[in-house]
């Protein structure tokens, strides 16, 4: 039988693998690199597919729908964009 369903990312991190380096092991990840994913909240759409599988393993099952809702959206990366003045004559 399934245990408690995962409410939050966080429970990821502490309920489903009891650590961080637990986690990347499992799923075959550098530790430093998931635990970036647990800073920003989120994890990486390409790498679900493996935690949605070990976590079934693990009897806390993970769906995509789940890590879609769970996941912090992404930052904005750069400088923001410029508008554009419209052509033709500048107002003064």
């Amino acid at each position: 039988m399934y245990k408690t369903s995962v409410q939050g990312i966080q429970d990821i991190f502490s309920k489903v693998w009891p650590s961080v380096r637990a986690l990347a092991e499992d799923i075959d990840e550098e530790y430093d690199t998931v635990l970036r994913w647990r800073l920003k909240k989120r994890i990486p759409q390409e790498h679900w597919p493996k935690v949605i599988s070990k976590s079934a393993a693990r009897n806390h099952p993970v769906t995509a729908d789940q890590l879609l809702a769970m996941s912090a959206p992404m930052k904005q990366r750069g400088r923001p964009s410029h508008k554009r003045r419209p052509k033709g004559r500048r107002v003064d």
